[in-house]
């Protein structure tokens, strides 16, 4: 059982995989906001070996936000679309003997934005 990690809040700029915020203590939870409807989130997590991260991003009621994990490159590896005010989930197990990166990225889709209509909750544990 992984131990309760932090709460944290999502930092813009992170739209890039270069301005990503860094996720580095399983089990945290972010608490993101989809800004405006061209809004995406990025977050960078090196996944030990023998681990996997599983992503699960809790929109607000009346939106729909999109889940996805990218390779240290950029590259889609899965994707959620759940729906309006469902739960997304991604996975990815490193079956490597070495740390590898990955990206999670929280994307608009549908919904409210803005500091009281575009709240969402991110959790990544391994």
């Amino acid at each position: 059982v992984v131990p309760p990690g932090p709460t944290i809040s999502e930092t813009e700029a992170n739209g890039t995989t270069a301005t990503a915020n860094v996720i580095t203590t399983a089990n945290t939870t972010v608490n993101g906001t989809m800004a405006a409807s061209t809004d995406l989130d990025l977050f960078k997590v090196v996944l030990p070996a023998g681990k996997t991260l599983t992503a699960k991003m809790t929109p607000n009621s009346t939106s729909d936000y999109d889940l996805y994990m990218l390779s240290s490159t950029g590259t889609q590896l899965s994707s959620s679309t759940a729906g309006k005010g469902a739960v997304d989930t991604v996975t990815k197990a490193n079956t490597g003997s070495t740390a590898m990166t990955l990206y999670v990225k929280v994307k608009y889709y549908s919904g409210g934005t803005g500091a009281t209509n575009g709240k969402y909750s991110l959790n990544m544990n391994w």
